[in-house]
């Protein structure tokens, strides 16, 4: 086999995990505070609250 074809494999493999971590997902349970934006909103999870964006979704900004 030639040293490019394994150095190929090698860098396949790894963007191959590069590319399954990003697309990782987690579940998150809890109770929406508010929507700031269209496309954001704020999570109680607990004691803690969170900022929630979603990606790729078009909605117009709110004033």
């Amino acid at each position: 086999m030639k040293v490019g074809s394994v150095f190929m494999r090698y860098a396949l493999a790894v963007l191959l995990l590069f590319i399954a971590r990003i697309t990782w997902a987690e579940t998150i349970v809890g109770t929406v505070e508010r929507v700031k934006d269209g496309d954001t909103l704020v999570l109680r999870v607990g004691e803690e609250s969170l900022t929630i964006r979603f990606s790729a979704i078009d909605t117009p900004e709110m004033e």
